[in-house]
């Protein structure tokens, strides 16, 4: 069975929210959708979680490994990598 959430949608259509209802109780859940014009107009990063309301951001939900020159190493923003792995914390 699949449960279906409302979901609120701000104005300009990039940022949503949800509650999640489960065994550790009601979560709120954000969804945004970033531009990233430095690489082109029609490029954007989707970033998803557990909204925080005491820092007013997304929990990070995942550990992230690049990949870069045969090395696999902490992912650090703004770098180019080859290959990318994603564990849940």
């Amino acid at each position: 069975m699949h449960i279906r959430y409302p979901i609120e949608s701000k104005p300009d259509h990039q940022s949503f929210e949800f509650d999640s209802l489960g065994s550790k109780g009601r979560i709120k859940k954000v969804v945004l959708y970033t531009q990233l014009k430095e690489l082109n107009e029609n490029i954007y990063n989707l970033s998803f979680g557990d909204w925080d309301e005491s820092s007013q951001e997304i929990n990070e939900l995942f550990h992230i490994i690049g990949f870069k020159n045969s090395v696999w190493e902490i992912f650090e923003p703004n770098r180019n990598y080859e290959a990318f792995v994603i564990k849940s914390k």
